[in-house]
């Protein structure tokens, strides 16, 4: 159920995409909310759907901030998803623009595929998202924050990353950039073996994304 107050967003954010014939909030849903804003499944409106091919469509993610600082978190966020999807990286694919209020305390973008929480049980399920985690360092960009809540799982199985918003853009791939690709590689690891930012890992990970 969706609460009174995020409904307003939500229509908000509705009466600023339709333009494009999207999103319809017949059928919406909470996919769940971090600390940078709400996240909801959201599907193209009738209109839109009846002239696209039935292969093409699909359920839409809709991500939603309140307030100044989130605002600018989530143009950052935008940004960073862009520039990883045109790269041909393992990334969500943003679609138009972010929309902002005009007093630019409430913003939202469009996302696509909304996927699927991923969960990683076996040695190979660990080998294939570390493989999405270099796809990103190889083609010159850091995540920032690669725990497992940041990655999805799609349909057709295949795993892409969402929430950049601490990507770093590595088009000098210096010493600095290699430390933030190890520093990547940690956190992934932590999130994998379940372990705070304060407790060691049990294995030295310095050769992992190498």
């Amino acid at each position: 159920k969706i609460t009174p107050e995020p409904l307003k967003d939500l229509i908000w954010a509705q009466e600023q995409f339709a333009v494009e014939g999207y999103p319809s909030l017949d059928g919406c849903c909470w996919l769940g909310m971090g600390a940078n804003g709400r996240v909801f499944r959201v599907k193209p409106m009738d209109r839109m759907a009846a002239t696209m091919a039935a292969a093409t469509i699909c359920p839409l993610a809709l991500k939603l901030v309140n307030g100044q600082k989130n605002v600018d978190n989530l143009k950052t966020e935008f940004h960073a998803l862009r520039s990883a999807h045109t790269a041909g990286c393992p990334v969500v694919e943003v679609l138009r623009d972010v929309e902002e209020s005009e007093d630019s305390n409430r913003a939202a973008y469009l996302m696509k595929p909304a996927g699927n929480p991923i969960s990683v049980n076996t040695e190979e399920d660990c080998n294939t998202i570390f493989e999405k985690l270099a796809l990103l360092h190889h083609s010159g960009f850091t995540h920032g924050d690669p725990r497992l809540a940041n990655a999805i799982t799609t349909n057709d199985g295949k795993i892409l990353w969402i929430d950049m918003r601490e990507s770093r853009d590595g088009k000098v791939q210096d010493d600095s950039f290699s430390s933030h690709c190890l520093d990547d590689a940690r956190k992934l690891s932590r999130s994998i073996l379940k372990l705070s930012a304060q407790e060691s890992l049990p294995i030295s990970v310095h050769n992992v994304d190498k």
